[in-house]
């Protein structure tokens, strides 16, 4: 193959990426990861913020220590459209809090489709890292950490 067949095959598949389908949460619980650990609103804050960081994540302007955290937006791997990810810490009480994790890609149109558990593809991965950043707040929670 020469290098003017390889641009455009590279290109080729570049194009369909971009153009790839993004598919609607079957519903609205596959949409988000619930995580409650034992601890105040600042140190769970701390801890998604450590979560984040784990992945390749830097907090936005949009995030506020008093309970969201929004990602500055990025890509991963073969997803071109930007994502954004988020954590809501909703407190429980003085020791509990709950976090929901969510994330969203901006589509071709310019306008924002959430990722959900249901996702196949290069799409599956961008689910997975709120899975991990799932995984890793369980893990703090359960060591104290």
């Amino acid at each position: 193959m020469n290098q003017r067949t390889t641009c455009w095959l590279f290109a080729a598949i570049v194009a369909a990426a971009a153009c790839a389908r993004i598919t609607p949460p079957p519903s609205p619980e596959t949409t988000h990861v619930d995580v409650v650990v034992a601890a105040s609103l600042a140190q769970a804050y701390g801890r998604t913020v450590d979560a984040f960081l784990a992945e390749g994540l830097a907090a936005g302007p949009g995030s506020q220590p008093n309970g969201t955290l929004v990602s500055q937006p990025t890509t991963f791997g073969n997803v071109g459209n930007p994502l954004t990810y988020r954590a809501l810490l909703v407190v429980m009480d003085s020791q509990t809090t709950r976090i929901v994790l969510s994330g969203t890609i901006r589509n071709g149109l310019g306008s924002e489709d959430p990722l959900h558990s249901q996702m196949t593809g290069w799409l599956a991965g961008a689910w997975q890292h709120i899975q991990h950043i799932a995984d890793g707040l369980r893990s703090t929670s359960k060591h104290g950490g």
